[in-house]
C-alpha cells in the first residue's frame, strides 16, 4: 500500500506560540519568522530508556509528517541529510551489529540502501560534500569518501586520532571534524592538500555535532568550561571569531544545529515551552530569536536537516498496517491479520494463586481447540508451555505430587505428562527446550539449571549471592548461551549466561525498572518485558539485541495496560498477552506486528480463545 504526501509550493507554517518577545532571547530588534519553502527531516529518540529512534519528514506548509522508518528492517536511524536535489536522505543506522551509512529514496517508498556494505562496519555521520556528488562519512574513526560509482576511499590515515562527524569546506580541500574523547574533545582541521592536521577550536569541553554552510561558517555543540549545558558555537574554517550564539542559556541545552538559510538554524533544545524532553526550534544567530517548530511530540526530536526542494514523497511500503498512536488502541481491519498454519499452547486461570490453571492447544489451520490438561493426575496448575523443535512434546511448569513447582514434559498422544524434577524440595520453573531438542533450561531456586533429555541428568549452573536471582532463561539459537531475567538487591536486569565460561553479561539495566521474561527471536535479537518507569509498573514489550545495542519499544504498547509474554510467530508478528481495554478478562491473547503497531485479539481467529479468565504464556509451533 502506498500513500503520498504532496508538497508543492511549501511555506513554513510555524505552530502557534508565544509572541516574539516572550519566546526569544537576545537583545535588539527581533527577527520575524522566515517564510521558507522546502522539506524538513529529523529523528526522534524515545524517552522511555530504550533509546529507540525513527526518521521523519514533514511537508512544512501543511505540517503533515511521515514516519519513514516505521517498517524498515534496520534499527535506530539518525542524523538525516538531504541530497542536493532533495530526493534522497543519507543517514546512519544500526545494521549487522554496528553503525552503517544508508541512502533512502523519498520518491519510491522502498527499503533503504546500505552504502557501506562492502566495509566492515563502524560507519557514521554521512553528508554530501559541497559538489553534491561525493558522500563524506566516518569509517572507524577516519574520514572517508564515497563516489557516485560507489567507490569508498580514505581521506585520513592517522589511526591515533578520531575524526568524528566530518564536514568539508566549499572552496578548499579542508575538513573539520570532532576528535578527542567523550569527556574532552575539540574541533580539528585536516588540510588534504598539505596533509597537515591541527586543533581548530578547543572550548575546554566536549565539542561535537558539526555542520557547515557554503559561506564557510561552522557550527558545533559544546559544553564550555563555565557551563554544564550544551551550547551552540559558531566559527569558520580559518579558526577565528569563535562565538557563543545569543540564544544559549546557562540552564538549557541547545544541540544538533543545522543551517536553514542566512542567520537561521534548526536546533534541538529542552528550553522552556517544549512538548517533550527535546524539541526542534528555529533560532536566529544574530539576535537570539527562537520559534518552536510544529513537528514536536512527547519524544525527543533532534538531528534536523532541511532542503528547499519539495517533491511527491511516497509513504513507506508497509503492507497496509496503521501505526498506533501513543495511549490509544489500534485494532485494525481483519484483512491485514496474518494467516497462521501452526499450533499454539497456552494456559488460563482465575488468578495465579487460585491453582486452577488449565493448558490448551489451539490449531490455527483446523480452527480447533483442546484442553490437553483435562485428565492429568500428577500435576496441578500447569502453565507456561513451550514446544519442542519438532512439535512432539511441550515442556511446562506445574505443581507436582511433592507439592512444589516442577518441570514436566508432555508427549502428544500419551495420557500423562512426565515429571522431570520430582526428587527434592526445589522450586523449578519456566522451562524452555533447546533448538536442537536435547536440553531443557529452567530456573531452580533462582539459579539457572539444565536437564539433558537423553539421560535425564540435571545440573545447577549459575550461582549468585544474597537474595539475587537468575530466572526465566531462554536459549540462544546456537544453544551456547541463555538470555535471562536477573536481579540482585532490588535491581532487575536482562543478562546473557554463557554456558562455556559460566559467566553472566548484563545486556539491559534501567535503574529502578524491572526487566524480565526474555524470549529469543533470532540470532541477533530477543523480546523482553519491562515496566514503563519506576512509578508506572505496567509491563511493556521491547526488542533487545545480544550485542547490547539500544533496545526498541514495540509500537503496539500502551502505557495504560500490561503487555508481556511475547512469542515470535513470523515476519515481525508475535503473540502476546495484555490487559488492554478491549480484553474479555484480565489478560487476553493478541497477535501484533512489532513495527507497524497493528494488533488483533486472538478471539478474531476463534471466539473461544479469550474468556473472562486470564489467558497467558502462549508458545507457537510452526515458525
Amino acid at each position: 500500500m502506498k500513500g503520498v504526501l504532496y508538497a508543492s509550493t511549501v511555506i513554513l507554517m510555524m505552530a502557534s506560540c508565544c509572541s516574539c518577545e516572550d519566546d526569544s532571547q537576545g537583545g535588539g530588534a527581533l527577527s520575524e519568522k522566515p517564510a521558507l519553502e522546502g522539506t524538513l527531516a529529523w529523528h526522534t529518540i524515545s524517552d522511555d530508556g530504550s533509546d529507540a529512534s525513527h526518521l521523519y519528514v514533514s511537508d512544512i506548509r501543511s505540517g503533515e509528517s511521515i514516519c519513514l522508518s516505521e517498517t524498515w528492517t534496520i534499527r535506530n536511524p539518525r542524523y538525516p541529510k538531504f541530497s542536493p536535489d532533495g530526493t534522497r536522505l543519507l543517514f546512519m543506522a544500526k545494521y549487522r551489529g554496528s553503525w552503517e551509512v544508508f541512502s533512502y529514496d523519498l520518491t519510491d517508498g522502498k527499503q533503504p540502501e546500505c552504502l557501506t556494505a562492502s566495509l566492515d562496519g563502524e560507519d557514521a555521520w554521512p553528508s554530501y560534500v559541497p559538489n553534491g556528488k561525493t558522500i563524506l562519512f566516518e569509517h572507524k574513526g577516519q574520514i572517508w569518501t564515497l563516489s557516485e560509482e560507489g567507490k569508498a576511499e580514505p581521506v585520513t590515515y592517522d589511526m591515533s586520532t578520531l575524526h568524528n562527524s566530518p564536514v568539508k569546506d566549499v572552496s578548499s580541500e579542508r575538513y573539520v571534524f570532532s576528535t578527542g574523547s567523550d569527556d574532552k574533545s575539540y574541533i580539528g582541521l585536516y588540510d588534504a592538500s598539505s596533509g597537515v592536521s591541527k586543533i581548530l577550536y578547543d572550548s575546554k569541553g566536549p565539542d561535537v555535532h558539526l555542520c557547515a554552510d557554503p559561506s564557510g561558517r561552522i557550527f558545533f555543540t559544546s559544553k564550555s568550561s563555565d557551563s554544564y549545558r550544551k551550547q551552540i558555537f559558531q566559527g569558520n574554517f580559518d579558526g577565528v571569531k569563535l562565538r557563543s550564539l545569543p540564544f544559549n542559556s546557562s540552564d538549557e541545552d541547545y544541540d544538533d544545529a543545522f543551517v536553514v538559510n542566512g542567520d537561521w538554524l534548526v536546533v534541538s533544545s529542552n528550553r522552556n515551552g517544549t512538548v517533550g524532553g527535546y524539541d526542534l526550534w528555529l533560532a536566529n544567530v544574530s539576535d537570539g530569536t527562537v520559534y518552536a517548530l510544529p513537528v514536536n511530540t512527547t519524544d525527543n526530536e533532534g538531528g534536523a536537516a532541511y532542503t528547499q526542494y519539495t517533491h511527491q514523497i511516497a509513504m513507506p511500503e508497509d503492507g497496509g498496517y496503521k501505526p498506533s498512536e501513543p495511549g490509544q488502541d489500534n485494532i485494525t481491519s481483519d484483512k491485514n491479520r496474518p494467516e497462521l498454519k501452526g499450533k499454539m499452547v497456552y494456559h488460563h486461570y482465575t488468578s495465579y494463586d487460585a491453582m486452577d490453571s488449565k493448558m490448551y492447544i489451539y490449531d490455527f489451520e483446523e480452527n480447533s481447540q483442546k484442553c490437553i490438561s483435562e485428565g492429568w493426575k500428577n500435576v496441578k496448575h500447569p502453565m507456561n508451555g513451550h514446544f519442542s523443535p519438532n512439535g512432539d512434546f511441550v515442556t511446562f511448569m506445574g505443581i507436582g505430587d511433592g507439592g512444589t513447582w516442577d518441570v514436566f514434559v508432555y508427549y502428544f498422544g500419551e495420557k500423562q505428562p512426565v515429571n522431570l524434577t520430582l526428587e527434592g524440595d526445589y522450586r523449578d520453573e519456566d522451562p524452555k527446550v533447546s533448538y536442537d531438542g536435547n536440553r531443557i533450561v529452567f530456573k531452580r531456586n533462582d539459579r539457572i539449571s539444565e536437564i539433558n533429555l537423553e539421560d535425564r541428568s540435571l545440573k545447577v549452573l549459575s550461582s549468585i549471592s544474597g537474595s539475587g536471582h537468575h530466572s526465566m532463561p531462554y536459549y540462544t539459537i546456537d544453544g551456547k548461551k541463555a538470555v535471562c531475567g536477573c536481579g540482585s538487591e532490588g535491581e532487575d536486569y536482562i543478562g546473557l549466561w554463557d554456558f562455556a565460561t559460566s559467566t553472566m553479561k548484563v545486556l539491559y539495566d534501567r535503574k529502578g525498572v524491572v526487566e524480565y521474561y526474555p524470549i529469543t527471536l533470532d540470532a541477533e535479537s530477543f523480546y523482553y518485558s519491562a515496566h514503563v518507569s519506576q512509578t508506572n509498573r505496567h509491563d511493556q514489550l521491547y526488542k533487545g539485541f545480544f550485542d547490547g545495542s539500544p533496545s526498541q519499544k514495540l509500537k503496539f504498547n500502551n502505557t495504560n495496560a500490561d503487555y508481556s509474554d511475547a512469542c515470535p510467530v513470523s515476519a515481525g508478528w508475535l503473540i502476546l498477552c495484555s490487559t488492554r481495554s478491549d480484553s474479555k478478562g484480565g489478560y487476553d491473547l493478541y497477535i501484533a506486528h512489532e513495527t507497524s503497531g497493528a494488533i488483533y485479539p486472538l478471539s478474531d481467529y476463534n471466539s473461544s480463545i479469550n474468556t473472562s479468565l486470564n489467558e497467558l504464556g502462549a508458545d507457537y509451533y510452526g515458525k
